[in-house]
């Protein structure tokens, strides 16, 4: 493999061109649409309404009343994140760091020339080079992660508004009972409860949601507590072939820790090489055989490991492929549980006890959909990540 010790830096963030995907890409999405995963634009703008009303302004102080939040695409989210955010400058000053100090170490083979010096110099550099691109490529991930989980977060506020809703009609129909003394003070009591736990579960996501928009904008480099917003209004959900093979010799091709080691035997080679003359006392002869062999079995660990991992990311994703239709299934059952409820509740053959018990069961059925959505996407990018695999795009919509 051929290495460029003289790899220029990245220029200054006023000069610098538009910033690679740091080989992940957002995962590719699907054309099926899922029942949990849908965001009406409804929502959104409530949410953004909820944004600008003033729910986040007690928790960012000088924000000015009454403007909008961001609405940005992923794509727009990575290219912030590799253009300003702080683990892009953090990447960049390490880089320029381990710049001047090849530059140092050159300055001083001038004086002392050594073959194994300089050699350990360039490789210092292109380890320094690789560590960068694969800091680039995990802040390409981290954003892809905290974007879709405000996306999450919003969705999961939705439904909780969703559900407290439906509370409250019930409780307005246990009043109307109670009031006509055909529901016992139990069993109002009990939807009173359920409708202070449905209260209590949308507080609980609202403060999830603000908690999400705050670690997109950390990893943007933008104020915490700034309205930010998906640009996307409804995720699709659809199983995206992957090849196990074809994933593992790209990991093995390109991953960070196998061109590092390949780079040590390169360096522990030549040393060996440059070792054996005559002039060279055995014992250093035999100490380079042995870095060699070490290099080389440190070489064949690192394989292990990066297949390793490969593996376990392929089997989880397929694992979170297979959670999401038997999901859907259980929350179809579960909300037509609820109907039949509803129905025997107005003809008086059950108490409300049993439809709110219907009407939880049915809620965390569809939560349930929405985490395995999300949970195949992540699993998804991380995938793609461990095999240095571009992604899909287009993972969300309009």
């Amino acid at each position: 493999m051929a290495w460029d010790a003289r790899l220029t830096l990245p220029t200054p963030p006023s000069h610098r061109p538009e910033p690679p995907r740091a080989r992940f890409q957002p995962p590719g999405g699907s054309r099926r649409r899922s029942r949990a995963g849908r965001l009406p634009a409804l929502a959104l703008c409530l949410t953004a309404a909820l944004l600008t009303a003033g729910l986040w302004a007690g928790q960012a102080a000088g924000q000015e009343a009454g403007a909008e939040a961001a609405r940005l695409s992923l794509d727009e989210a990575i290219e912030i994140a590799l253009r300003q955010g702080p683990d892009r400058q953090a990447a960049d000053l390490a880089l320029e760091l381990a710049r001047l100090e090849y530059e140092q170490a050159k300055a001083n083979l001038l004086v002392s020339p050594s073959p194994v010096s300089g050699r350990e110099a360039e490789s210092a550099w292109r380890n320094a080079q690789l560590e960068h691109e694969a800091s680039l490529a995990s802040l390409t991930l981290q954003v892809a992660e905290a974007y879709y989980d405000l996306i999450r977060s919003l969705q999961q506020v939705e439904l909780s508004q969703g559900n407290l809703e439906q509370v409250q009609r019930q409780l307005e129909a246990a009043q109307v009972r109670h009031a006509a003394g055909a529901l016992a003070d139990l069993d109002l009591k009990q939807t009173r409860q359920q409708l202070r736990q449905a209260e209590m579960q949308l507080e609980a996501d609202q403060r999830a949601l603000v908690a999400a928009q705050r670690a997109l904008n950390q990893l943007l480099g933008r104020p915490l507590d700034e309205p930010v917003l998906p640009a996307e209004t409804e995720l699709l959900f659809e199983p995206v072939p992957v090849d196990l093979e074809t994933a593992l010799a790209s990991a093995l091709a390109q991953r960070l820790e196998i061109l590092q080691a390949q780079d040590r035997v390169e360096t522990a080679r030549i040393t060996l090489e440059l070792a054996q003359n005559p002039f060279t006392p055995r014992l250093d002869q035999a100490r380079a055989e042995l870095q060699l062999k070490q290099a080389e079995q440190a070489l064949e660990q690192a394989r292990l490991r990066v297949e390793l991992e490969v593996r376990n990311a392929y089997d989880a994703l397929q694992a979170a492929a297979a959670q999401v239709p038997l999901r859907e299934a259980a929350a179809e059952l579960a909300a037509e549980q609820l109907r039949i409820t509803q129905l025997r509740f107005e003809a008086g053959t059950i108490t409300s006890l049993d439809v709110t018990e219907a009407q939880q069961k049915a809620f965390e059925a569809q939560v349930s959909v929405l985490n395995a959505l999300f949970d195949y996407r992540i699993s998804l990018a991380r995938f793609l990540q461990a095999a240095q695999l571009d992604g899909l795009a287009g993972t969300v919509t309009d």
